[in-house]
C-alpha cells in the first residue's frame, strides 16, 4: 500500500507478459538477421581481429532487444500508478527511455529516407526487398547505437548538473537506469568501430 501511495507500482503478471513479449520481438529480429552477421567474422578465429569483430557483431545484435525493452519499460512507466508527470521526467529510467527513443526516431527517418529510395530501385512486392529490410533496419540502428548511448549519457549529465536527478525506489525506475547504461555501454564498442571505419 506503501508503493501504491507514493505511485511506486508494483511488478505484475501483466508487466511481465508485456516485458516477454518485447524480448520475443526483439529476438524475432535478431533471428532473421544473425547467421549474415556472423557469416562476416573474418576466418582465424584467434586473431585480434577476429575476436573485434565478434564483439562489435554481437553488441550490434543485442540492439534490437535492447530497443524493444525500451519500449516495453516507457509503456510500462506510463501505467499506474505513478507520480505526476513532472516528477516522472525527472526519474533518470523514464528520461533513458525517452532520450534513447528520441534518437531512435532520428535514426529511423534516416533509414526510412534510405528504404524510400530503394522502393524505386526494385519493386515494393519483390521477396528481395522485404528480406533485406530486417538486416538494413538493424545495421542502422547499430550504427545510431553511439549517439542514442551519449544522448542518454548527456540527458544524465544535465540532470546531476541541474540537481534535477529524482530517482525512484521501484524496479521500473531501476529497470530504466539498467536500459539507459547498457545504451552508454554501446558508445565505446560500437563507435570506435564507426571512427575506425571512417578513416579506414
Amino acid at each position: 500500500m506503501t508503493g501504491a501511495r507514493n505511485g511506486c507500482r508494483r511488478f505484475t503478471i501483466l508487466d511481465g507478459m508485456i516485458l516477454i513479449a518485447a524480448t520475443a520481438v526483439g529476438l524475432a529480429w535478431v533471428g532473421r538477421v544473425w547467421p549474415g552477421f556472423l557469416n562476416q567474422l573474418p576466418p582465424a578465429r584467434r586473431s585480434w581481429a577476429w575476436g573485434r569483430d565478434f564483439t562489435v557483431k554481437v553488441t550490434a545484435l543485442a540492439t534490437p532487444v535492447l530497443m524493444m525493452w525500451t519500449w516495453a519499460i516507457l509503456l510500462l512507466r506510463l501505467r499506474g500508478p505513478r507520480p505526476g508527470w513532472r516528477r516522472v521526467t525527472r526519474q533518470p529510467g523514464m528520461t533513458a527511455c525517452l532520450s534513447a527513443l528520441i534518437l531512435f526516431a532520428i535514426v529511423a527517418t534516416v533509414e526510412a529516407l534510405v528504404i524510400s529510395r530503394s522502393i524505386y530501385s526494385q519493386s515494393l512486392f519483390a521477396a528481395e526487398f522485404w528480406r533485406d529490410v530486417p538486416g538494413s533496419l538493424l545495421e542502422f540502428l547499430a550504427l545510431g547505437s553511439p549517439f542514442i548511448g551519449l544522448g542518454v549519457a548527456l540527458s544524465w549529465l544535465l540532470m546531476a548538473v541541474q540537481r534535477g536527478w529524482r530517482s525512484e525506489p521501484s524496479w521500473i525506475d531501476r529497470a530504466g537506469r539498467a536500459i539507459g547504461l547498457l545504451w552508454v555501454a554501446t558508445t565505446p564498442i560500437l563507435g570506435t568501430f564507426l571512427i575506425l571505419q571512417w578513416f579506414s
